[in-house]
């Protein structure tokens, strides 16, 4: 059977967020684990803060802990790094390498990590050559451009789970040592894994489907119509992404009903077919 986009449903949902908006799906997101991870690590890492996070959200799968452990784990240990502790200002050549070294280390030691360790340490390589370009497109706030070069440089999908994500991380790199950022570009596609395609297939946005593993194998289907709800809705699919993911953590419930009240709340986790992932 042909999937179909469920358009009564998407609606639905887009005006949800359309009335939720940008500036508390940002407070949300600084409610993050991770986020704060990050803020922590940035008092001590300051300006490279951004690149750190951007290659740690590149070696960031098959992990052997939760993901908010294992933001904390990175953020201790570069802490603590001598990359961190014995530069202070812009990189440079022996930086460069330091990074390298440095990653090599965190990934020996990471309880958190412990899958494919070469072959992530090989991706790193592979951007290596180019990190100082990488770095600048980031101080400029390019996250388009920084997406394109990512997947043109890792010959990979630009819908990539681990490209997209990298792209997330640099910007909360980049908040973590500023107050304010514009929102990620509309283009960047939302990362789809196991619980975005969940969502998707419990929120019944998608017609045409027997189980939620089809659109594990057909990520373009969900890119679709995440597009389509960003569009109508004015938030960016990263942001979009955010939102479900902190939503999934029933430790930030409080927050969440702090920021957006019972009734906002209550209509999203209807609408997302949250419960249903329980």
């Amino acid at each position: 059977m042909t999937i179909k986009i469920n358009h009564a449903k998407v609606h639905t949902l887009a005006n949800i967020l359309k009335d939720i908006g940008l500036s508390r799906i940002l407070s949300i997101e600084s409610i993050d684990p991770q986020f704060i991870s990050i803020k922590s690590l940035a008092e001590i890492c300051k300006l490279k803060t951004p690149l750190l996070t951007y290659l740690n959200a590149l070696i960031s799968y098959r992990l052997n802990c939760k993901g908010e452990l294992y933001w904390l784990e990175f953020s201790e240990f570069f802490r603590s790094s001598k990359l961190c502790n014995e530069y202070e200002r812009d990189l440079n050549v022996n930086v460069k390498d330091q990074i390298l070294r440095s990653f090599n280390e965190f990934l020996r030691m990471s309880k958190c990590n412990r899958v494919s360790i070469q072959a992530k340490l090989k991706r790193l390589i592979r951007i290596s050559g180019m990190l100082e370009l990488i770095y600048d497109t980031m101080l400029h706030k390019d996250f388009f451009k920084l997406w394109k070069l990512t997947y043109g440089l890792l010959k990979t999908r630009p819908e990539s789970k681990t490209v997209v994500f990298s792209v997330k991380m640099a910007y909360y790199g980049l908040r973590a040592i500023e107050q304010y950022l514009n929102p990620l570009p509309m283009n960047i596609p939302i990362p789809v894994d196991i619980r975005i395609a969940k969502v998707t297939y419990y929120s019944r946005l998608l017609i045409g489907l027997t189980n939620w593993r089809e659109l594990y194998m057909n990520t373009r289907a969900v890119v679709d119509v995440w597009n389509k709800i960003a569009h109508l809705s004015l938030i960016p699919p990263l942001h979009i992404d955010s939102l479900i993911w902190l939503l999934l953590n029933k430790s930030l419930r409080s927050k969440f009903r702090e920021i957006l009240g019972n009734e906002l709340l209550s209509k999203l986790i209807r609408e997302l077919g949250i419960n249903m992932l329980n």
